[in-house]
């Protein structure tokens, strides 16, 4: 059976892997930068004591574990944004986008309210340690405010995946992280005292900046009309005239009756609403 592979190039083709890694290098960094400073926060909760450090790694499981519900709406946003772009429908993208944020919401409000109500319990599957549940249950008080500023984030990097910003994630991630939030835990935890619990008010404000930035930085690109983009065109090339034309019954796609093709190429159909028209496309075709 015939497969894409036959007569494929084995020549690399630059570009697109240029492409490929202007898209993919920043979401990877992202990541890192979003992991790595949970990390950090552990290693400086190992050098308070061994009970904030166990309190902190017991606290982290169970807001990764709950973190999974914004993450699998962050790629649900990416992938339905990023399909409505594809067909020129910035409605659909905008909606996709914006229904994804809101579910995000809601469900970290739910989920800030179980941690709440549940503190303890929880809590106790993990530890019998009454020192240990003590400092937990006020590090996951933290942990239940930045729920809703957390999965903002996620999602709105998600849409932004979609519609081909990969970096301004990265960069808030960056400032807000690094640059504002663990310089703050620092100084909460060891100059001021507060020990763990200043870690994670740290790790707290870092992310409701980031959050409330992200869900802007959507706003502002949903809201915007976005022009064609004509960066791939060279200015000697001629202008193109397009014309609608009626297939013959029994054509390759019955569903749509009618095409666009380009006078400059007989026979050649385009379709009208591609991704170039929203300026964002990562390829040139």
């Amino acid at each position: 059976m015939p497969t894409g592979l036959i007569g494929l190039s084995l020549q690399p083709d630059l570009e697109r892997m240029m492409a490929l890694l202007r898209l993919g290098g920043p979401a990877a960094l992202q990541n890192m930068l979003e992991v790595g400073v949970f990390a950090a926060v552990a290693v400086l909760a190992a050098k308070i004591s061994p009970i904030a450090l166990a309190a902190n790694q017991i606290v982290l499981n169970i807001a990764g574990f709950c973190f999974m519900v914004p993450f699998g709406l962050s790629s649900a946003a990416a992938v339905r944004v990023g399909h409505a772009v594809g067909r020129g429908d910035r409605a659909g993208a905008k909606r996709s986008g914006w229904c994804a944020v809101m579910l995000a919401l809601l469900g970290s409000v739910v989920t800030a309210g179980f941690l709440v109500a549940t503190r303890e319990p929880l809590l106790r599957l993990f530890s019998r340690d009454d020192s240990v549940v003590a400092v937990g249950a006020t590090l996951l008080l933290l942990c239940a405010v930045f729920q809703p500023f957390d999965g903002c984030q996620a999602v709105a990097t998600g849409a932004l995946r979609g519609i081909g910003e990969t970096r301004t994630p990265m960069l808030c991630n960056l400032a807000g992280h690094w640059f504002i939030g663990l310089p703050l835990a620092f100084v909460l935890c060891f100059r001021q005292g507060w020990g763990v619990i200043g870690l994670w008010t740290g790790l707290s404000v870092s992310l409701a900046l980031i959050g409330a930035v992200l869900v802007g930085v959507w706003h502002r690109r949903a809201s915007r009309h976005v022009r064609p983009s004509r960066s791939n065109v060279p200015a000697s090339a001629p202008r193109v005239k397009r014309r609608f034309v009626q297939r013959p019954t029994g054509a390759e796609s019955p569903s749509s009756a009618w095409a666009v093709t380009s006078s400059s190429t007989p026979g050649r159909t385009s379709c009208p609403n591609s991704e170039q028209s929203w300026g964002i496309g990562p390829f040139r075709t």
